[in-house]
């Protein structure tokens, strides 16, 4: 599984003042460029996503900037 739910709730925004925002920015960018890295593309990190139903409109917010900005 891409998203972990214990993983994702790091970035849900009842955390929100909890952990700096620039730091979950920081850990979304990282997370999305290790995907690509370890899948080797980023059509191959589309592909992962869309078969495993992962929405990206529907990830939290520093997430959801990070994969729409490195699956451009």
């Amino acid at each position: 599984m891409v998203f972990e739910e214990e993983a994702i709730r790091m970035f849900e925004p009842e955390l929100a003042g909890e952990i700096p925002d620039e730091v979950l920015q920081a850990l979304a960018r990282d997370n999305a460029n290790r995907l690509v890295a370890a899948f080797g593309s980023k059509a191959k990190v589309e592909q992962l996503l869309r078969n495993q139903h992962v929405a990206i409109s529907k990830l939290p917010f520093a997430l959801r900037e990070a994969y729409l900005a490195i699956l451009k």
